[in-house]
């Protein structure tokens, strides 16, 4: 898993299953790094503990000063003696010469530094296709983001698929806000105000909050649903018939050319309508 991560410069995380930390240490060229005695790379580590870790910080730092006369040095002298000769110079040239007609004397010193490590947290399969990790992104909540909007997407599926006959229309950004069932906006302001966008933090707060998510998804798209198929199954074979009725008026109305092809097409209309119309009817007395 660790080879698909990107684990941020001085920031270290937890494999369990492998019981070992993951540092990665970025490349300073006048800096070393080391645990104990060992000395670590810059880059990627794989440690079994993050203790006594520091690094040597090499600084060059200016001890005295070379004195030059066209070029050639003729005298080595420390900074107090060159704060003594500067502060002693008794004319223009003279001070100009111990400014500018020197070269500094240098030694290396070395720090021993105390290095910090910003410890990330463990990392761990998920076991969900909606949670990942993106340490790129780490905030101190943790490690771990969920995609709120694909589990509610994973849920709607699932209750799409009871009722396939609906004709169901999700918005093309998937806001489900605006989500319509039989031509209908089905949510309401309590979807917007319940929803979670996106959720970031460790691996256990993000499968709980998958968990509530999906619950709520879940109760509130089912109860759509149920709400829809009750009203279809309320809409009486009686009501059906007054709707037919209406219809046969407007075939009735229609006003075609006196041709013979016109009136063909009428006659077929109205005998294609009588014969559902008998139908329903013969349904209806059954009931």
């Amino acid at each position: 898993m660790t080879t698909s991560l990107k684990i941020p410069f001085d920031c270290a995380v937890f494999l369990p299953l492998l019981q070992e930390y993951h540092l990665n240490l970025y490349y300073c060229y006048n800096e070393e790094y080391y645990q104990g005695d060992v000395k670590l790379v810059s880059g990627i580590n794989i440690l079994k503990s993050l203790d006594d870790m520091y690094k040597n910080v090499k600084d060059e730092i200016t001890v005295g000063y070379n004195l030059l006369k066209n070029g050639i040095v003729y005298k080595q002298v420390n900074l107090a003696e060159y704060d003594e000769l500067l502060a002693s110079a008794t004319d223009r040239i003279e001070c100009t010469r111990l400014k500018f007609c020197k070269s500094p004397i240098t030694v290396v010193q070395i720090s021993k530094v105390a290095l910090v490590i910003n410890f990330l947290g463990n990392i761990e399969e998920p076991n969900s296709e909606y949670i990942v990790c993106e340490l790129s992104s780490y905030l101190k909540t943790g490690p771990y983001k969920l995609d709120a909007r694909k589990v509610e997407m994973d849920e709607l599926n699932k209750v799409i698929a009871a009722y396939p006959h609906y004709k169901v229309e999700i918005p093309k950004n998937s806001y489900l806000r605006f989500l319509k069932v039989n031509d209908k906006y089905v949510l309401d302001s309590e979807w917007s105000e319940h929803r979670v966008k996106e959720c970031k933090g460790t691996l256990e707060h993000c499968k709980n909050q998958e968990s509530i998510i999906r619950e709520y998804a879940k109760t509130k798209f089912n109860k759509v649903f149920s709400i829809i198929s009750q009203t279809l199954k309320e809409y009486s074979l009686h009501d059906l018939i007054k709707q037919l009725d209406e219809v046969k008026k407007s075939i009735d109305a229609i006003k075609v050319r006196d041709t013979k092809e016109a009136n063909s097409q009428k006659k077929t209309l109205t005998f294609q309508f009588e014969k559902l119309y008998s139908i329903v009817d013969s349904i209806s007395k059954e009931k």
